[in-house]
């Protein structure tokens, strides 16, 4: 499936264990699958829509205002890298953000060349070479 937090996948499956009672196990995985995906797509689309507007307008600006930046780039990343959308990603990555990078990098692992380009951009050539090494 995927790497991301199986506190996601909670409504999914609640919702399956109550709608889909008459159907067989391969119908229900196949919906789990579906509602799974209709769901990420959702939410990368509303944290996408989300980071520009708090870009372009400031966002809202108060105590906590930089963590919920913090909170959107990062689960943006997280959902682009695990669609394989490289492209959005690096156009997240390459200009301004507030990406935890740390928490990325579990779901850049299977793209060592995009964590590769990541880290050389970010200026970690140590740990570019230590990735090399690996």
């Amino acid at each position: 499936m995927s790497t991301l937090p199986a506190s996601l996948l909670t409504p999914v499956t609640d919702f399956i264990n109550r709608h889909a009672t008459n159907h067989g196990q391969e119908e229900k995985d196949e919906l789990h699958a579906a509602l799974y995906d209709s769901a990420k797509n959702m939410l990368t689309e509303f944290l996408s829509k989300t980071r520009t507007s708090r870009r372009n307008k400031g966002g809202a600006r108060g105590l906590d205002s930089h963590k919920i930046d913090i909170v959107i780039d990062t689960t943006l990343a997280k959902l682009l890298a695990d669609a394989d959308l490289t492209n959005e990603l690096m156009t997240l990555l390459s200009g301004p953000n507030d990406v935890v990078l740390s928490e990325l990098e579990p779901f850049l692992a299977r793209k060592k060349s995009v964590l590769l380009t990541v880290m050389r951009q970010l200026g970690q050539t140590d740990r570019v070479l230590q990735l090399l090494k690996e």
